[in-house]
Formats: C-alpha cells, structure tokens, sequence
C-alpha cells in the first residue's frame, strides 16, 4: 500500500531530525531534491537542506517534532504526496546565533508553534519539499527582536 509507506517515511524523516541522525535524515531526501523553507528567497538543494536543518537544531537544541500526534498526516492514494500538519516545540536556552532576521533574548523561553510539510515523493525519497513554520508565533512566544544586522524590521 503506497499510502502507508509514505507515511511511515514521513514518520522516519521526522524521528531522524529529532534524533539528529543527519546521515538518516539526509538518506530520506533524494540527491536533486528541492526544499522550500518559508522565509527563504530561493529552493535549497540537499545539501543547503540538510545545513539549514543542523542550524537550526543548534539554535533550539531541545527542538522537537511532535510526531506521535500529528494534527493532521495524510498522503495521495499512490503516495507521490503528502502532507504533514504538526507542532514544532523547544526552547531557546541561551543566546542563539540570529535566525531568519530574529535576535533572541539570552533566557530560557519556550515555543510550541505549528509546523507544515508538504513533500513530493519519487523512488521513496522526498524530491520536492515546502516546509511552512509559524515564525510569527514563533518569535512572539520567545519574544524575539528583530536583527539589526539583518536590514529589516517588523
């Protein structure tokens, strides 16, 4: 059944980012994959992927996807797509490095925001990928600055 299968990919991708297993997480994206992170100006290929999602784990070590309670998780009936509705949860707990334009405060402050992935699938490895993260959210529950470094305000 085509549609279990990619579930259960969607499943072992998510275990693997927050086991930071890189090697694993890397194996579930095809090599001329395409991601699209919300925020960034152009597609990432694996290899931006997979150094945008380290990144981001070593700013919110205690990140996790919340991946025994989907909000929403299904796939086509061949399983060529899918879509994974989720909340990304953890804590900034000291003063990370600037993230998409956002300085953080150097305390301890938690965020529970939702996550959207929506993926193509080819040969059982995710091809193209948008990934929608509630920043906005995200930023109020760490109660970021904007980074003067960055060049732009809110």
């Amino acid at each position: 059944m085509a549609t279990r299968g990619t579930l259960n990919r969607i499943r072992g991708l998510h275990r693997a980012w927050n086991d930071r297993r890189w090697q694993d997480y890397a194996a579930y994206l095809a090599e001329d994959c395409l991601t699209h992170v919300a925020g960034s100006p152009a597609p990432q290929g694996k290899a931006e992927q997979l150094a945008w999602a380290q990144a981001f784990c070593a700013a919110f070590p205690d990140c996790r996807i919340i991946t025994d309670a989907y909000l929403q998780l299904f796939a086509s009936h061949d399983g060529a797509r899918s879509v994974a509705v989720t909340r990304l949860v953890g804590h900034a707990v000291c003063r990370p490095p600037p993230l998409d334009g956002m300085l953080l405060e150097p305390f301890r402050r938690g965020f529970d925001v939702t996550l959207t992935v929506i993926a193509r699938w080819q040969d059982g490895k995710v091809a193209e990928q948008h990934s929608h993260l509630d920043t906005e959210m995200m930023r109020l529950q760490l109660r970021a600055m904007p980074d003067p470094q960055a060049g732009g305000a809110d």
